[in-house]
């Protein structure tokens, strides 16, 4: 009002005030339509709203995934309005109308795994927290990166800053935390606008990254196992995101479970996995070459500048395992020798006076060298030789109930490896004669002893067949009563032989039906003949009268 009468010393006439109000209303309608062009509602409590869309993408979700939306109040904390809804396609697209305000976004469903290049055996709930987007592009992006930062970013407002505040302060110390590009990442980017499906350019090639990275943790927890790992991807984003969240710091345990799996990363393989994905839902989408950004060695040069990726001073080309330090070996065409190794993994599996012999083949098409002996421990002065062994190899001869040591060796040209970890098993015979006597809920199982056996497990199943994975009841010994089986059930049964740790194949399989004894039997007399009647016994088919002459039959 003031700065009005500073601008008119005198009073504004009503001719001069109208052109004014219609100026001003002609403004406010303009502005109320631009709102509407842009997604802008009003509701009746006049809370603005805003339709928005996003994604979910650790790989890309698949189709009707729940999408959860809880809007936080300024502590971030749960303000009470939540929304939902659900993904629209394969890619994890969403689209829902919001009110204004910072929300924690999340999804559950199965997504596209990129190290299987298969969509994944288990859900993954994948989360981020930002401010609802009021821009003109409404549009937000959940991936690995948003959910690594979620706890930070509840902390930060929970000690006062504002939503925006909070994710720009927790996604720049998570950069610097995650140690990825020399420990800054790429250059300064909000998580909320990184899009796995992004294209070639130095964002995605970030995103894509960590996303490999911790998709290769998941697979380093699980052992290697693929059903494992699908099981340990949200264990491993989730406890990552709770070490950065008090201090915006990592851990020890974290920093190394990440430079690990680094280390571990397959780029080629992280790539291929998601071009698949393209491929399969007909995308045009250009993914950027991880080797731009790994570093294996953490020497600072990322492996496409790198001549050696791996750091165990073989050049590239002369290494046949680039990716890892500890696999140094001759090439393929075994001419250019670095160095040898043994299988990582040899297993004995133990038989009726013979062994097997299992291990992976190595690259370069070595000749492999079994070497065994007697006892517990391998004795090289003693041990046997079988030159040109091949995985699956049998050892016959062997003496049941005696321990045995096997190791392998391989050979490229005249070059030979360290031998492998000793593995020891006790070959033991198989039992013979195994019979079974049904009863009323039970089956007498009886056999002869078999050569070199400690004692025997029994296995056991309602069906024609059986196999390891059945019940098993350990440590029995001829004859065994197996009890609390049902009348008229068919049971398949059978044997194992153990000694000195080792257990034999299973045995041949036998059959029995438990059956009930009929009851309140009675005969009465007839002209010439017995009328013989009973209770029906449960899971008889058929029954069988034994009638003689005197007391007893």
């Amino acid at each position: 009002m003031m700065l009005s009468l500073d601008r008119h010393p005198h009073p504004p006439s009503s001719s001069t005030l109208l052109p004014v109000m219609a100026t001003a209303l002609a403004l406010l309608v303009l502005i109320s339509a631009l709102a509407g062009c842009l997604g802008t509602e009003k509701t009746a409590q006049n809370d603005t709203q805003y339709r928005m869309r996003g994604d979910f993408r650790k790989g890309p979700f698949t189709s009707h995934s729940l999408v959860r939306v809880s809007m936080l109040d300024r502590r971030g904390d749960p303000s009470g309005k939540n929304y939902e809804t659900a993904t629209e396609n394969d890619s994890g697209d969403f689209r829902l109308t919001l009110p204004g305000g910072a929300a924690e976004f999340s999804c559950t469903g199965k997504y596209f795994d990129e190290m299987t290049a298969a969509v994944s055996a288990y859900d993954l709930t994948l989360k981020a927290i930002a401010p609802v987007p009021e821009d003109g592009k409404r549009l937000i992006h959940v991936n690995a990166f948003t959910h690594l930062s979620t706890e930070r970013i509840k902390k930060l407002m929970s000690q006062g800053r504002k939503v925006a505040d909070a994710v720009t302060v927790a996604e720049k110390e998570l950069r610097r935390e995650l140690g990825i590009a020399n420990g800054e990442g790429s250059s300064p980017f909000a998580g909320a606008s990184l899009d796995l499906l992004g294209g070639n350019n130095p964002h995605t090639l970030f995103l894509l990254t960590l996303s490999g990275i911790v998709g290769e943790a998941a697979v380093q927890k699980g052992g290697g196992s693929p059903d494992r790992a699908a099981r340990m991807m949200q264990a491993v984003l989730d406890s990552l995101a709770e070490d950065f969240g008090p201090d915006g710091l990592l851990g020890y345990a974290s920093k190394a479970q990440v430079a690990a799996a680094e280390k571990g990363l397959d780029p080629a393989r992280v790539r291929a996995g998601l071009e698949a994905w393209a491929k399969l839902h007909g995308g045009a989408v250009v993914f950027p070459d991880l080797s731009k950004l790994v570093d294996t060695d953490k020497n600072g040069k990322p492996n496409d500048q790198d001549p050696d990726d791996d750091g165990d001073k073989v050049a590239d080309e002369l290494d046949c395992a680039p990716l890892d330090s500890s696999r140094q070996m001759v090439s393929a065409d075994a001419q250019r020798c670095v160095a040898v190794y043994p299988p990582a993994s040899v297993i004995a599996i133990a038989d009726d006076r013979q062994a097997k012999l299992v291990w992976d083949e190595l690259p370069g098409g070595p000749k492999y060298t079994l070497l065994y002996s007697q006892g517990d421990n391998f004795d090289s002065a003693t041990a046997l030789k079988i030159e040109d062994a091949l995985p699956g190899q049998l050892v016959g001869a062997l003496t049941n109930g005696k321990a045995y040591c096997f190791t392998i060796g391989v050979r490229y040209g005249d070059r030979s490896s360290p031998l492998s970890q000793p593995v020891r098993i006790v070959p033991v015979g198989i039992a013979s004669g195994f019979s079974a006597a049904p009863g009323t809920g039970k089956v007498v199982l009886t056999w002869a002893p078999a050569e070199g056996a400690a004692s025997y497990n029994l296995y056991f199943r309602a069906g024609p067949g059986v196999d390891k994975n059945d019940t098993k009841a350990t440590g029995v010994a001829s004859p065994y009563t197996l009890t609390t089986l049902n009348n008229g059930i068919h049971y398949a049964f059978a044997l194992t032989s153990v000694s000195g740790g080792s257990e034999s194949r299973l045995g041949d399989t036998i059959t029995a039906t438990p059956l009930a004894i009929p009851i309140h039997v009675a005969a009465a007399s007839g002209t010439g003949c017995m009328v013989v009647t009973w209770d029906t016994a449960a899971g008889a088919s058929t029954y069988n009268v034994i009638y003689g002459k005197g007391d007893t039959v």
